[in-house]
């Protein structure tokens, strides 16, 4: 099998078996089906956090599935950003809880988690960057006994998307004086978390997960600058929203720019095909008609096999983005959602 074919045995069989129960899918197409990613809110990462989900999860999840006739194989979980990863709540806790917590219900029992791990933590005084305490090896420990915590919970499967969004102020960021730092972190990192999983019959793939468009705490970076190398990344990914999340028009599907800072979908491709790296749509999400139908145009055409895309159906800080429950009024958008990725959904990988 080809090297574009076997990244897509890492989620088939869970896109298989969520199919079976809704429906096969068109026999018009014998392309596989892209794999679903969700997030509907949990409490992420909480210490001291309810047991239970989100209150909302259930009936969004329920109404998610009723909508797209097949449920998401991979969801999204995030490390706590308020304390260190070896703090009062730490990375190896982290795991012990996360994994927990999506047993808890039947829905996530059996999924793929995409888990954030912020390579900074928030305290009143702003944002810590622990890129070179990584990089040392001062947080080994807590890296092999998140994954450890989660494997003996039942997750022995996992995406990981360290430092996603890195070219945000947010989370992670990134700027010219550290990023040297943030190399060595994330290939220390990735060597950890390979050296591990290869030990105790893990599969993880390691997501280099940058935000749409130009690094904001730097914007003459270029993309590839902050890029780790192919030896270190498994799933190049994208975080990318339309409205209200991001009404920047600049970052829509089907720009394409010569412009090296902008990490575009039109870069993005190229990219993944040029190194043989399947991509993966981390978060995606908006209620913009517009943006989705470009989202699906594009990617109609894309040379690599998607890994999967997440979709996000919650109304959050960042303004109204649920989509599928009929209370949310979007009714032309999830149709159109359904149509291209629901279980005879028309956008299929290659």
């Amino acid at each position: 099998m080809s090297a574009a074919g076997s990244h897509l045995l890492f989620v088939q069989n869970h896109v298989n078996a969520g199919a079976s129960a809704v429906g096969t899918a068109s026999a018009a197409s014998a392309r596989p089906l892209i794999p679903l990613g969700a997030y509907f809110g949990m409490p992420n990462g909480k210490a001291g956090g309810p047991s239970s989900l989100y209150p909302g999860f259930r009936a969004q999840w329920d109404g998610f599935v009723r909508v797209m006739g097949r449920a998401p194989t991979v969801y999204l979980w995030f490390n706590d950003q308020t304390v260190a990863p070896d703090g009062s709540f730490s990375w190896m806790q982290q795991g012990r809880y996360g994994a927990a917590v999506m047993r808890s219900d039947s829905r996530t029992a059996g999924i793929i988690p995409a888990i954030g791990v912020p390579f900074a933590f928030r305290t009143s005084r702003g944002l810590n960057s622990v890129f070179s305490q990584i990089a040392l090896g001062l947080y080994d420990q807590q890296i092999t006994g998140m994954l450890g915590n989660w494997r003996s919970g039942g997750y022995s499967v996992l995406y990981l998307r360290p430092a996603w969004e890195f070219n945000l102020p947010q989370f992670s960021p990134v700027d010219r004086q550290n990023l040297p730092s943030f190399l060595a972190a994330w290939r220390r990192f990735y060597a950890v978390v390979h050296d591990y999983a290869d030990a105790n019959d893990m599969r993880i793939k390691v997501i280099w997960n940058p935000n749409v468009g130009q690094n904001q705490n730097d914007y003459s970076l270029t993309v590839a600058q902050q890029y780790p190398g192919d030896d270190y990344v498994d799933v190049i990914g994208m975080d990318i929203y339309g409205k209200p999340a991001d009404g920047n028009a600049d970052h829509y599907p089907d720009l394409v720019t010569s412009d090296p800072t902008y990490y575009l979908i039109s870069s993005l491709l190229p990219m993944a095909k040029a190194s043989g790296k399947s991509i993966a749509f981390c978060e995606m999400g908006g209620t913009d008609i517009v943006f989705a139908t470009k989202f699906i145009t594009v990617l109609s055409h894309s040379p690599v096999p998607i890994e999967f895309i997440t979709m996000w159906d919650l109304d959050d800080a960042s303004g109204k983005e649920s989509w599928s429950n009929p209370a949310d009024h979007q009714a032309a958008l999830a149709s159109l959602w359904a149509a291209a990725l629901g279980a005879n959904g028309t956008l299929r990988n290659p």
